[in-house]
């Protein structure tokens, strides 16, 4: 904050300097060739520089954005008027280019002992340089309220946008979690009603996973040792209640990663498989693959696909949560592609931590 107020003094005492300068660069080298130090040592140079200073921060800072973005244009332009007005009649550049006498003119305005000529009637292009002048001085000095109500508009955009982002995110972890408990607590009851000795071992799995999702699902970032134990307990889960048709090769190969990831980024992946790749009829292989390469996260699974109704599309809930979550926690560090020929689903994973 203190290095924004910085920058933004020094580029006022730049842009002063900067205008102070330019008449001065101007004169010294102009036919008159009034000398710097002349120039630097007038009255009327600092009259000219404090009016239209003095103009310029009025408008910017008072008349522009308490009367004009306030609407009250009446009162607006009747201020610029009355400091067009002032300029006129002052005409603070026809002072200073007077500093000296012409060329071919002596000192004090006299040649030979007699006063000089005097001006031609009708107005010297110094008027109009300081009327023109004004309205560059006025033209620039709205720039810094225009800039500034800009930046303050953006600004209120982006913690629009952020709160949206955290209000989303909020929704998709909330309806992430009831789908995977449906889907969970169903298995368990089918185990239930078989009186399987695998019910024990299923309700510690539960347990396990519902720590998980209780304790750290509303984090932004968990470690990746966690979401990857979570989905090894979802898949031991499902196995119990799988038939010698189905094999499941899992492999996860963190290798001490240390990254951290968004909680239940990936177990909705593995729940559509164990949705719509597995059956008690059949032969089928399910991969999962998770691994980890310097930065980057990759996941990857294969399945057969059985549950092919056209009725129910395969990417449900879960996946399209997933989707608008990358898109929002990892805006273009992230590579998602998903094939699905109605035989063989796949999905390739690479999240760039």
């Amino acid at each position: 904050m203190a290095a924004g107020k910085n920058q933004f003094i020094f580029f006022h005492i730049i842009g002063i300097l900067i205008f102070l300068c330019m008449p001065i660069l101007f004169l010294s080298n102009g036919p008159e060739k009034k000398s710097i130090a002349a120039i630097a040592g007038n009255y009327w140079f600092w009259v000219f520089s404090f009016i239209y200073i003095a103009i310029f921060y009025l408008n910017a800072y008072w008349l522009f954005p308490g009367l004009y973005l306030k609407k009250q244009y009446r009162f607006y332009s009747i201020a610029l008027l009355a400091l067009l007005l002032l300029v006129y009649f002052i005409q603070p550049f026809d002072h200073i280019i007077s500093l000296s006498p012409p060329p071919n003119q002596a000192p004090g305005n006299f040649n030979n002992g007699m006063p000089g000529p005097p001006p031609p009637a009708g107005k010297r292009p110094a008027d109009f340089v300081s009327l023109f002048l004004y309205a560059v001085v006025v033209a620039l000095s709205i720039l810094i309220p225009v800039v500034r109500q800009w930046q303050k508009t953006q600004q209120q955009f982006l913690i629009v946008q952020k709160d949206k982002i955290n209000a989303e995110l909020s929704s998709l972890k909330s309806q992430v979690n009831p789908h995977f408990l449906f889907n969970t607590l169903n298995n368990l009851y089918s185990l239930s009603l078989t009186g399987s000795d695998k019910t024990p071992e299923s309700i510690m799995r539960l347990s396990n996973i519902m720590r998980y999702v209780t304790d750290e699902v509303y984090n932004d970032y968990v470690p990746l040792e966690n979401e990857i134990q979570c989905i090894s307990d979802f898949i031991e889960l499902q196995k119990l209640r799988l038939s010698s048709k189905t094999t499941v090769e899992f492999y996860a190969a963190t290798a001490d990663s240390n990254l951290s990831v968004a909680p239940l980024i990936l177990l909705p992946f593995v729940e559509n498989i164990f949705k719509h790749g597995i059956s008690n009829n059949e032969n089928s292989i399910v991969t999962i693959k998770i691994a980890v390469k310097e930065k980057e996260l990759l996941f990857y699974s294969r399945n057969n696909i059985f549950n092919a109704t056209k009725n129910e599309h395969r990417q449900g809930t879960g996946i399209a949560n997933v989707k608008k979550r990358l898109e929002n926690l990892y805006p273009g560090k992230h590579f998602l592609k998903i094939e699905d020929d109605g035989k063989i689903f796949e999905v390739h994973l690479i999240i760039n931590t």
